[in-house]
């Protein structure tokens, strides 16, 4: 197959993607425990890009742009987990999460009311967040402005659920296409504008 031939394909996939309803789970809510990322708990303004958002271990670039996808919606994983284990070591998978406020007691009363979630994409890989979490779960750590969507971004730590959801990006997707159609095929896609 050309170059061309699997770009077309690429862009008939796409645009069939973009056309499926909101997120759909792709999994059954699971137990975890999330933090959170270049907020003041770090001495960091949570509007300037930091760690996940800068250049992240799933290799997107700077994603600092807040008027594009995914909007400092940026989680870092641990590696070894299930989703780490994904393809792509879970690079580009959306995880959708709600603060609980009753699985520890010491973190009771954290989440910010209404039982609000927030969807994020993986960008990076978080290999502190693979120490053991008291079987409360997979450790996540958040970029502040996604934690912040569910509880206070001060209160550093919480409990949280999680589930895999169908990534719903706002708009079509601008992919900037190269590759080799010479021996040792390959294609390589760079979402460059959403």
């Amino acid at each position: 197959m050309s170059l061309y031939s699997m770009s077309l394909v690429l862009a008939l996939v796409m645009a069939a993607a973009s056309q499926t309803a909101a997120q759909s789970p792709l999994s059954d809510w699971m137990p975890g425990v999330a933090t959170n990322y270049g907020g003041p708990s770090e001495g960091m303004d949570p509007n300037t890009p930091s760690y996940g958002l800068s250049n992240g271990g799933c290799g997107y670039g700077d994603l600092s742009n807040r008027g594009s996808y995914p909007f400092y919606s940026a989680v870092g994983i641990p590696p070894g987990t299930g989703i780490g284990s994904l393809p792509t070591g879970g690079c580009g998978t959306c995880i959708e999460f709600q603060c609980v406020n009753d699985r520890t007691p010491s973190f009771a009363g954290r989440c910010g009311g209404g039982g609000a979630t927030v969807t994020v994409t993986v960008t990076d890989t978080c290999p502190e967040c693979a120490a053991p979490t008291d079987g409360q779960g997979d450790h996540f750590d958040l970029n502040a402005l996604s934690f912040n969507q569910i509880a206070p971004m001060l209160n550093g730590r919480i409990d949280v659920n999680y589930r895999l959801v169908a990534c719903t990006p706002p708009s079509a997707l601008q992919v900037q296409v190269d590759g080799n159609d010479g021996p040792g095929l390959w294609l390589r896609l760079l979402i460059t504008v959403i």
